[in-house]
C-alpha cells in the first residue's frame, strides 16, 4: 500500500497538468435548427429588434409569399432621420425601384422579408431596425448602397411594395445570385443553351419601371424578332449578364432577367484577352460589343433583360481540347440524349468527308449519296450546300425506303403504341440502307472515332458536322478517301438515318434478352476473330454489366443460364485482355471466373499463361499442372505452355544473375 502512494500521487499531478478538452456541441438537425431559430426570432421581435409602422395602406388583401419576386421602394435613414439612400426621384434616387425573391437566394434584409410577407400591393411602412436584422443578419446576402453607414447602427428603412409575381413564374440562378428570371413562355425543348452553343436571340433591354410592371420601364437597348442576333456563346462578344441569362434558356422560351446594371459592362481586358487567344481581335471586339450594347443609364442599380430564343444550334467540344468539335445543321427527331445510339449498335447514316488542311476547307472528296442515283444527280448533290445536302439526303433516303417498301406501311408502325420513332429509326432506315446508305457498328472501329463520337450524340433524321484533327480522322487507318492525305484535319457532314434499338435490358421479357445476350455475344466474338480485341471487350463488357444488373430471375433454369453466360464472358474478357498484353488485368478476369467455377480447366490454364507472361513462373507452373489433372485435352497445349514458362524462368534468373555480378564487380 505504501509503495502505491507515490504512484497515485504522481498520477493526479498529471491529471492537474492536462489540458482541459473543450466540450464538443453536439450537431442538432436541420429541423430543430430551424425551430429554435424561429424561437429566437419571436423573442428578438418581442423584444424590439424590429419596429414598424404603416404610412400608407395597400390595395386588397393578398400579399407574397416566399419565392415571390417582389419589386420595392425603399430608403436607408439614421435613428436621427438623417437620409443615407433612396430609390425615390423625389429624394435623389434613381426612381427605380429594386426587385428581389422573397426569402430566396440574393436575401433582403430580415426585417424587410418579415414586414414584406404582411403588405398589400402598394403599402408603405417605415421600419427601425436593429442591426442584427439589418445588414448584418447572417441570411442577408445584400450589401448597404453606398453612403449607409456598415457599422452597428439602428438604421430606419422607408419600404414601399410596388408589385410582385408569383413564385410560379419565378426561377433563382443560384444559391446567391443577383440573377431573377420569370419564364414568359416556356419552351418545349429540355436542352438548355451553353457554351460553345451557336444561339439566336432577340432581347429588349430596360430600367425597372417605377411601378414595378415588367417590360415597361425606359428601353435602353433592343434587337427585334426580325433582326434576331447569332453568336456563338463563349466566343462572342457579349456582356457577362447578357449570356449568362443565355445560359439558362432553351429554344422557344421567351423570359425576362433581373440582374445588376454592372453585368451589362463591357468585358475586362483580361476576358478580351482571352477571346484574342481563341483567334479574335480583342480591341474590336470590345468596340463592338460597345457599339451593339450601350452602357445603362448612370443611377440604374438593376436591368431587365426580355429575351427570346428563337434557335439553338447544338455545338459540342467533344475531347475537351478542340480536337473534335460537332455542330448540329439540321435537327432531327427525337428527344435528345434518349433517342441517341449511345450504345454500341448497328447505325445507318450517309456522310461526306473533305479536308481542312491549311486552315481551308477542300471539295468533297467522298459522298455516300452518290449511290442513290444517277452520276448526274451525284454531281449536283456534291455541290449542295451544308442545309440543301442534309434535306435532299433525308428526302431521298425517304424515296428510296418508300420505292423498297412498295409504298406500303410496315404493320409495326400502326400500333399506335410509341414505336413510331422506333419503326423510323429501324424498318423504315433498314430498308434505306439497301439503297445504298452507310450501315456501321460503332464500338467496332468500323468509322473514324471522331465521326463515331458525333453519331453516338446524334438523333435520327439530324444532318451534322465533324470537324477532327488527323488523330481521331484517318490517321492511322488505311481508308481514307482517295485524295485525302491520312495525316489532314477533315471535315464530315454527317446523315443519321437510324439504328437499331436495343430496348431497355429490365423491360424485356427472358426469351428478348437471351436473344440480344446472343447477338451481342456473336458480335464480340466476330470482333475477338478479326483481331480487334479492345472493341470485343467493349462488347463483352457491356453485356455483362447487363447480365449483372439482372435481379428477377423467376427459376432456377433462369438463373443458372446467367451465370454460364457471366462465366463464359469473363474467361473471354481474360482472354482478350491477354491478347492485348494486358496480363495483369487478364488475371483479374480469371479470378473472377474461378469465384464462380473453381474447375474451369480453361480458365486455369489462361490464368497460368498470364502468370507466366507476368513473371510469376512458380504460381504459373502450379496453375497449369490443375489445368491438366483436371482435363487431360489440354495435355499438349500445357506442355508447350510449361515449357515456355520453364524457358522465361530460366531466362530471368540468368538476367537477374547478370544484374548482381555487374553490381558486385561496379562495388
Amino acid at each position: 500500500m505504501p509503495g502505491t502512494l507515490p504512484g497515485l500521487r504522481k498520477f493526479l499531478d498529471q491529471l492537474k497538468q492536462t489540458e482541459v478538452e473543450k466540450l464538443i456541441e453536439p450537431e442538432l438537425k436541420a429541423e430543430k435548427k430551424e425551430r429554435d431559430s424561429k424561437i429566437k426570432e419571436e423573442q428578438d421581435l418581442a423584444a424590439g429588434a424590429v419596429l414598424e409602422t404603416t404610412t400608407e395602406a395597400g390595395q386588397g388583401t393578398r400579399t407574397p409569399q416566399e419565392g415571390d419576386l417582389v419589386y420595392v421602394h425603399y430608403s436607408v435613414s439614421s435613428a436621427e432621420d438623417d437620409l443615407f439612400y433612396s430609390t425615390w426621384a423625389d429624394e435623389g434616387g434613381s426612381g427605380q425601384p429594386l426587385a428581389f425573391v422573397l426569402c430566396k437566394g440574393w436575401r433582403a434584409p430580415r426585417a424587410w422579408e418579415l414586414a414584406l410577407l404582411g403588405m398589400t400591393r402598394g403599402m408603405r411602412k417605415r421600419l427601425k431596425v436593429q442591426p442584427n436584422y439589418g445588414y448584418q443578419h447572417p441570411e442577408c446576402k445584400m450589401v448597404p448602397p453606398a453612403g449607409v453607414p456598415s457599422d452597428s447602427s439602428v438604421l430606419q428603412f422607408d419600404l414601399k411594395l410596388v408589385n410582385w409575381y408569383p413564385k410560379d413564374e419565378v426561377r433563382v440562378a443560384g444559391e446567391d445570385s443577383t440573377m431573377f428570371k420569370r419564364v414568359l413562355r416556356e419552351s418545349d425543348k429540355w436542352e438548355v443553351a451553353r457554351a460553345p452553343n451557336e444561339v439566336s436571340f432577340s432581347c429588349e433591354a430596360r430600367t425597372p419601371a417605377y411601378d414595378g410592371t415588367q417590360c415597361s420601364g425606359f428601353k435602353f437597348f433592343s434587337i427585334s424578332p426580325e433582326q434576331q442576333l447569332t453568336v456563338q456563346l463563349g466566343q462572342a462578344p457579349l456582356p457577362a449578364g447578357l449570356e449568362a441569362a443565355i445560359s439558362q434558356m432553351s429554344k422557344g422560351e421567351k423570359s425576362v432577367f433581373i440582374l445588376p446594371a454592372d453585368q451589362l459592362a463591357a468585358p475586362a481586358a483580361s476576358s478580351s484577352t482571352q477571346q484574342a487567344g481563341q483567334g479574335q481581335q480583342s480591341s474590336s471586339s470590345q468596340q463592338q460589343q460597345e457599339a451593339l450594347i450601350p452602357q445603362p443609364p448612370a443611377k440604374a442599380v438593376q436591368v431587365e433583360l426580355s429575351i427570346q430564343l428563337h434557335n439553338l444550334v447544338q455545338v459540342r467540344d467533344m475531347t475537351g481540347d478542340g480536337s473534335v468539335t460537332k455542330k448540329r445543321l439540321r435537327e432531327g427527331h427525337g428527344d435528345f440524349p434518349v433517342d441517341c445510339p449511345l450504345q454500341d449498335t448497328t447505325v445507318r447514316l450517309h456522310y461526306r468527308v473533305r479536308s481542312l488542311a491549311g486552315g481551308k476547307p477542300g471539295p468533297w472528296l467522298f459522298d455516300s449519296l452518290q449511290a442513290l442515283d444517277s452520276s448526274s444527280r451525284s454531281s449536283s448533290i456534291s455541290r449542295a450546300a451544308d442545309a440543301d445536302w442534309g434535306a435532299e439526303a433525308s428526302a431521298a433516303c425517304a424515296a428510296a425506303a418508300a420505292s423498297a417498301a412498295g409504298g406500303e406501311e410496315d404493320e409495326d408502325c400502326k400500333d399506335g403504341d410509341g414505336g413510331g420513332s422506333s419503326c423510323t429509326a429501324g424498318a423504315a432506315a433498314g430498308t434505306a440502307a439497301a439503297a445504298g446508305c452507310v450501315e456501321a457498328d460503332t464500338g467496332a472501329g468500323e468509322l473514324p472515332e471522331g465521326l463515331e463520337m458525333c453519331v453516338k450524340l446524334m438523333v435520327p433524321g439530324e444532318v451534322a458536322s465533324a470537324k477532327c484533327q488527323p488523330k481521331y480522322a484517318y490517321q492511322g487507318r488505311h481508308d481514307a478517301p482517295p485524295g485525302l492525305e491520312a495525316s489532314a484535319p477533315v471535315e464530315f457532314q454527317v446523315l443519321l438515318l437510324g439504328f437499331e434499338r436495343e430496348g431497355y435490358w429490365q423491360n424485356l421479357s427472358w426469351g428478348q434478352r437471351w436473344a440480344l445476350a446472343e447477338r451481342l455475344k456473336a458480335k464480340g466474338n466476330a470482333l475477338f476473330k478479326e483481331k480487334k480485341f479492345a472493341y470485343a471487350s467493349n462488347r463483352y463488357t457491356h453485356l455483362l454489366r447487363l447480365i449483372e444488373s439482372t435481379r428477377d430471375f423467376e427459376d432456377q433454369v433462369q438463373l443458372d443460364t446467367a451465370d454460364n453466360l457471366k462465366a463464359s464472358l469473363l474467361a473471354n474478357l481474360a482472354l482478350a485482355a491477354f491478347q492485348q498484353e494486358e496480363y495483369a488485368r487478364s488475371i483479374e478476369w480469371c479470378d473472377k471466373a474461378l469465384h464462380m467455377d473453381p474447375d474451369n480447366a480453361k480458365v486455369l490454364f489462361r490464368k497460368g499463361k498470364a502468370l507466366s507472361m507476368k513473371g510469376d513462373y512458380e504460381e504459373a507452373q502450379e496453375h497449369l499442372a490443375a489445368a491438366v489433372t483436371l482435363d487431360a485435352s489440354f495435355g499438349a497445349d500445357v506442355e508447350a505452355a510449361q515449357a515456355a514458362n520453364s524457358q522465361r524462368a530460366k531466362a530471368a534468373a540468368q538476367k537477374q544473375k547478370q544484374q548482381f555480378k555487374n553490381f558486385f564487380s561496379k562495388s
